[in-house]
């Protein structure tokens, strides 16, 4: 969320509270107080304003809120409650998403997973024992899991998944193009020189091809 991964470090966990003290380099103080400026007045870029939307939905998830401060005091407030985001419709049903597992945690009688989605966004997932134990084997991988869960779409007709209880993980294989291709040519198929140019030149209505 602040930006200049190189300049700011993590420092300690302050005691009696969940607390993480960061130290910024001097000379790129500057440039992280103005990003977390333009996060505070929507103007951020978008990884940034998506990093802050994850905290205050990790927050709420929570049923807590939060904040950032520095020695001058609070600069930004996460109240732990979802902003409207033009949502026109929520609505439960069963789905699927891909995505980064990068969290998973006890919360008593089930367990808690956190999914970072192609969008940059963090889908809250609840799972489990038997769930969790698979999902134990792929953390820090990417996952598509399915299950009912909630999904809004926004007044542009686009549909985002707001929760989610998995009952099924599959791991995602990453695969490149050319593995692809490689494989497809071990499949033992007689391809045709042109398959445009099948059955002495009638497609498969019995037209002539000119």
């Amino acid at each position: 969320m602040l930006g200049y991964e190189g300049a700011v470090h993590f420092q300690r966990v302050e005691n009696n509270c969940t607390a993480l003290v960061a130290k910024i380099d001097p000379r790129t103080a500057g440039k992280v107080r103005a990003q977390v400026r333009a996060i505070r007045e929507k103007k951020a870029p978008a990884d940034a304003m998506n990093a802050s939307a994850a905290i205050n939905r990790m927050v709420a998830e929570d049923k807590t809120t939060g904040l950032l401060r520095e020695q001058k005091g609070v600069v930004i407030r996460f109240p732990g409650t979802r902003p409207a985001q033009n949502m026109a419709l929520e609505v439960p049903d069963e789905g699927t998403v891909i995505g980064y597992l990068y969290m998973l945690s006890d919360a008593g009688r089930e367990f808690h997973a956190r999914i970072k989605l192609e969008s940059g966004n963090t889908l809250m997932c609840t799972v489990t024992d038997e769930i969790a134990k698979k999902l134990r084997s792929h953390l820090f991988e990417t996952v598509k899991v399915s299950g009912p869960g909630i999904w809004a779409r926004d007044t542009d007709g686009a549909w985002a998944a707001l929760k989610l209880e998995i009952k099924e993980v599959v791991p995602v294989k990453s695969t490149s193009l050319r593995s692809v291709i490689d494989e497809l040519r071990q499949i033992d198929i007689d391809w045709p020189e042109d398959v445009f140019e099948t059955n002495d030149g009638h497609d498969q209505n019995g037209s002539h091809l000119q």
